[in-house]
């Protein structure tokens, strides 16, 4: 499963489609396209707009277009993103592909077809992606008091609270057995029965 390094690197990969509008849209497995009311939708709100930045909140990708548009992906299980000359011989399970008006496309290749792509208005995105989704683990990792607060009386164990995103977004499952390790920290403790010293030496370990 590709963890949030591997996402945060396809994020930077994907900025030279900055700026570039989007001409074609392919998506050949319906599977791939997840809380869109229609299959067509995805395409109908793609096509013709242009990329402004890309962004990531977690292990979601998030381009957003012109029109209040944010283009979705996650990359599931075993999904990968690349950036290619339109041409280029094309992978098994390709599932996926955006063509842009600078002759490259955007492919997502997922042999297991657990990874998915949207495209969302804002009221949308909140209500399905990001309301939610924790702090960013990399970019906006909560203090400990504001774990502390957050796990005060939960009888979860801790790595199944580090696993549900909307504690700290982007913490896969190799990384939560890292960081427990490191905090020596069983994944078993009741989140909410661990001390201010467990919680920094975790938090030091994310």
């Amino acid at each position: 499963m590709p963890e949030l390094p591997e996402v945060e690197t396809t994020r930077r990969c994907l900025e030279p489609l900055e700026g570039r509008t989007v001409v074609a849209v392919d998506v050949r497995r319906d599977r791939m396209l997840r809380r869109q009311p229609r299959p067509s939708e995805f395409a109908d709100r793609l096509r013709n707009r242009r990329l402004e930045r890309w962004e990531r909140h977690g292990k979601f990708l998030l381009a957003r277009l012109v029109g209040d548009i944010t283009w979705v992906t996650h990359l599931g299980m075993s999904g990968r993103v690349s950036h290619v000359p339109v041409g280029t011989v094309e992978p098994a399970h390709t599932n996926v592909v955006v063509t842009f008006d600078d002759g490259t496309e955007f492919r997502l290749v997922d042999p297991r077809t657990f990874g998915f792509v949207s495209a969302y208005l804002p009221e949308e995105l909140e209500m399905l992606v990001t309301g939610h989704l924790g702090p960013d683990a990399l970019d906006d990792l909560p203090r400990t008091a504001r774990i502390a607060e957050a796990l005060s009386g939960r009888t979860a164990p801790i790595k199944a609270l580090l696993l549900d995103q909307a504690l700290i977004a982007g913490v896969g499952n190799i990384y939560a057995d890292e960081s427990l390790h490191r905090a020596r920290i069983s994944p078993h403790r009741p989140g909410g029965r661990l001390s201010i010293d467990d919680l920094k030496a975790l938090r030091g370990s994310i």
